[in-house]
């Protein structure tokens, strides 16, 4: 598909009040950023789309393997009071077993290698399913526990089908997020994964994670990148060195996932205090669309309880070529 460039603004966000000094929201300049640098698995879903843009960390990466170059490393990380387990999948809801994809061997045995480090009172988990017609005929989740500090080879039985499946459902996870509460730094990597009927040995497909795209994310700092478009970092900009870039994308699919930020840091309450009941949210911007589309501007209140005060605004941001003031009044 076409990538769609859809929303690429600007902005340099300020508050003021007739007559008095404006007051500069926390980095609304966009001068102050942080560059985060990480590798992506290809073939796979995983926790990166999440946690890079929650907390500003990926939690999957590639580690050196056992079958060739690589093996794909999951781990358990904490930003202020949450902790973030990694997972992979080729599923969009492997516990319900919604996705999956084509199989049709019958195994008996999953071997693979693993090594790993599980905080006291976790369990990492491997997740299988296999299913006919939309049907899942076999379910196991394997628990593991413990610490293995070297890359070990492992079978584990495949629960007998009463057929051949059509669908193969695999995941990961490096803690125990599915009923409990994971662990910080619990870790598991995995590697060389494949099937067997006691008879033949089928490699799965993409299951040595030989395929990984070097990926860089520039985070600016006081804003949480809420979005799964790009956001950048650039010097098309109003006054300073930087202004903040944001864009829209189809993701390979049609759908278009939008470029977005939100003032705040990860993790923590969003927005910053505020305490006038009249004001003017000011700034320059810079909008560039393919079609006929606008960017959105929205300003929302709320009380000590995080319960909304008033009504939310929401600002049209229309095509503009050059930098362009606007006001939202308050």
């Amino acid at each position: 598909f076409m990538k769609k460039l859809l929303f690429p603004l600007s902005m340099l966000l300020t508050c003021t009040i007739a007559q008095a000094q404006p007051i500069l929201l926390p980095n609304g300049d966009f001068e102050n950023w942080t560059n985060i640098n990480y590798d992506n698995p290809d073939k796979w879903d995983h926790s990166n789309f999440y946690t890079l843009s929650s907390y500003g960390f990926a939690n999957v990466s590639k580690v050196t393997g056992t079958s060739a170059n690589y093996a794909i490393r999951l781990e358990t990380m904490v930003s202020g009071t949450d902790t973030a387990a990694a997972f992979f999948s080729n599923s969009d809801d492997p516990i319900s077993g919604d996705g999956g994809m084509p199989y049709t061997f019958q195994a008996t045995q999953f071997h693979g290698d693993y090594r790993y480090n599980i905080s006291s009172g976790d369990t990492a988990w491997i997740i299988l399913k296999f299913k006919y017609s939309g049907n899942i005929i076999s379910d196991t989740m394997y628990p593991i526990t413990g610490s293995q500090a070297t890359f070990t080879s492992f079978n584990l039985p495949i629960p007998a089908m009463s057929q051949a499946p059509d669908t193969i459902i695999l995941a990961a996870i490096s803690g125990n997020a599915i009923n409990s509460t994971p662990k910080a730094g619990s870790w598991l990597e995995l590697d060389a994964l494949s099937f067997s009927d006691n008879i033949m040995n089928i490699a799965l497909q993409d299951g040595d994670f030989e395929d990984w795209t070097a990926q860089s994310t520039d985070n600016p700092n006081g804003w949480v990148n809420n979005g799964l478009g790009e956001v950048t970092q650039t010097t098309d900009n109003y006054s300073g060195s930087y202004a903040a870039k944001l864009v829209s994308k189809d993701d390979g699919t049609g759908y278009i996932d939008e470029g977005s930020i939100m003032l705040g840091m990860p993790n923590q309450i969003p927005g910053m205090p505020f305490t006038k009941t009249v004001d003017t949210l000011t700034g320059y911007y810079k909008y560039v669309t393919t079609g006929s589309d606008y960017g959105i501007l929205n300003v929302a209140f709320f009380d000590a309880n995080f319960m909304p005060v008033g009504s939310g605004i929401l600002q049209k941001l229309y095509p503009a070529s050059s930098y362009a003031y606007f006001e939202v009044p308050i």
